[in-house]
């Protein structure tokens, strides 16, 4: 019998964003509550180009692909002492460090992994924790703030009293999926943003 990744584990994808902002279906989901954007003043809305540079992951159902593209939005609060960040599903918080040009922003997600559709009921929990963190920094030389560059990485972890084992490694008996060629692990990416017009 082929077993089935919960629909779930599609949150540990990478989909084009942090999960500071992917709408969530998991009920294990730990994420700080957006903010309302009328108290927010906006920086600028950003193409973001992600190139891949280090993986000890291995290949599975998880995609970490090679490069990515995505949107986000940049906003800060009225006294520009607060950064946040939107990728559709409201502004996350992240902190602008006192040079206001370098800033960074943290997510974790986790999800179970055992489908409910199948006969898994005799096998233990399987709930990984994602944790994404971002660090970035404006041209200083750049007044409107249009681009900006630096770092995204995305650490996978097994959480406490969970067994993920038949899930990692080489695909075994009865063809079960593979989520991620080793647990603990960790892909890092250089971003690379440039505003985008409201035209």
């Amino acid at each position: 019998m082929k077993r089935a990744v919960s629909a779930a584990a599609l949150l540990l994808l990478l989909p084009g964003c942090l999960s500071l902002g992917i709408p969530s279906e998991s009920s294990g989901t730990e994420e700080e509550e957006s903010v309302p954007e009328s108290d927010l003043v906006a920086i600028g809305t950003y193409e973001v180009d992600a190139e891949r540079v280090a993986s000890d992951c291995g290949e599975g159902t998880i995609v970490l692909a090679p490069s990515w593209t995505f949107e986000t939005t940049l906003s800060e609060d009225e006294e520009g002492e607060q950064i946040f960040w939107d990728t559709g599903s409201g502004p996350k918080p992240g902190e602008l460090r006192s040079d206001k040009l370098s800033f960074s922003f943290d997510a974790t997600i986790v999800s179970d992994l055992r489908s409910p559709a199948t006969d898994d009921d005799w096998l233990p929990p399987c709930r990984i924790r994602r944790v994404d963190s971002l660090d970035g920094a404006f041209d200083e030389d750049d007044a409107e703030r249009s681009k900006w560059k630096g770092s995204m990485s995305f650490h996978f972890e097994a959480t406490e009293g969970s067994d993920c084992s038949d899930m990692i490694g080489q695909p075994g008996f009865y063809g079960q999926q593979v989520i991620l060629g080793k647990l603990p692990c960790d892909v890092r990416y250089e971003v690379n943003a440039f505003g985008v017009s409201d035209e």
